[in-house]
């Protein structure tokens, strides 16, 4: 996925094609300097806005893909995994990879995703657990979110309390 630089940049270097015409051309036509300078200076400014703006916007869409794969009823929560995303299928304990395809979502293969949270859940929902929650009550699988590290955790079991652990990849109860 390309930032709002990079878009930025590609608009400033297709510029840069058309800028030595843009120098050139009022020579040709007998322009006087002082309207080749206004001329120039307004190109390049028109050019640098223009380069600006389509990457601002290229950027914004960019942002808005979780929220669109989110959206889908498929999908129960989406996970950034940097270059792409994973998301889990609603009512599974399945991760999957996911894209956007011209406006439609495309849930992929399963994959082990590097993502804590999603890890936590895919550990959660594969061994029944109900609940998890902390010394405070807060119920880290209703949340999606994956608890920190090596906390102690009480996890709801087929109505019963259990305490458990997560270690970054299982949920380790006792």
């Amino acid at each position: 996925m390309l930032s709002a630089l990079s878009y930025i940049a590609r608009g400033i270097g297709f510029f840069g094609i058309l800028c030595p015409w843009f120098f050139h051309a009022p020579y040709v036509v007998g322009m006087t300097d002082k309207r080749i300078r206004f001329f120039t200076i307004f190109f390049v400014v028109a050019g640098l806005l223009v380069a600006i703006t389509v990457g601002l916007s290229s950027a914004q869409s960019q942002r808005q893909v979780p929220r669109v794969l989110a959206g889908d009823p498929k999908v129960e929560a989406v996970f950034d995994e940097g270059d792409s995303y994973s998301c889990l299928e609603k009512g599974t304990a399945k991760i999957v990879e996911c894209s956007l395809q011209g406006g439609k979502v495309k849930l992929g293969k399963a994959v082990d995703s590097k993502d804590a949270s999603a890890r936590f859940i895919r550990a959660a929902r594969s061994a029944d657990i109900k609940a998890v929650k902390d010394k405070a009550g807060k119920d880290y699988l209703k949340a999606l979110k994956a608890p920190k590290p090596k906390e102690k955790l009480s996890c709801l079991v087929g109505g019963e309390n259990i305490s458990c652990i997560f270690d970054g990849k299982n949920l380790v109860t006792w």
